[in-house]
């Protein structure tokens, strides 16, 4: 299932199916955007343990031609960032459609949102959380066509779990 020609809105995605994968999506929002919203979910793949990811699921219309615009919007979303690799952008595990979708799943980040990390841990170093999120826009930015986020903010910017946090962008298309 790949596309040789990323121009093609009708083009299939590059990212793996996960629809029968996904378990235990979770009725509670974890955000909400002007074309998704995000949910909690549970990711069983073939081999190896089970991972807590959340799905960003589109918000379909009632009329047609929406909906026809929504999926070439998703469609595009899923291969580009299907082609994105850097630490400090978050990664595509892959796609869902029916019954949950359509959707793209991407790995849960437990320690939040930027906003939220800084909430709870105030002294926190703010010049390397700026620092890897430039890092991540320089590499959107390095794509050929370049990525333009367009919407930098604190919601759209998650902390990684690791023992020094390292920013990832997300909702970046």
């Amino acid at each position: 299932m790949a596309s040789t020609d990323e121009s093609d809105p009708s083009a299939p995605p590059l990212a793996p199916n996960l629809t029968r994968e996904i378990s235990r999506m979770e009725r509670t929002v974890v955000a909400r955007g002007g074309y998704s919203i995000v949910y909690r979910a549970e990711w069983r793949p073939p081999s190896g343990p089970s991972q807590p990811v959340v799905v960003k699921v589109l918000i379909v219309s009632t009329t047609a031609n929406d909906n026809t615009k929504v999926l070439k919007r998703l469609k595009r979303e899923i291969r580009v960032w299907t082609r994105l690799s850097h630490p400090n952008i978050v990664p595509l595990l892959g796609f869902i459609d029916e019954p949950h979708g359509p959707g793209m799943v991407s790995p849960f980040f437990a320690e939040g949102t930027a906003l939220q990390f800084l909430k709870k841990y105030p002294d926190a170093n703010r010049e390397v959380l700026c620092l890897d999120v430039a890092r991540g826009l320089q590499y959107l930015h390095s794509q050929k066509p370049p990525i333009i986020h367009g919407d930098i903010k604190g919601i759209n910017v998650l902390i990684s779990p690791m023992a020094m946090p390292v920013c990832v962008t997300s909702d970046y298309l």
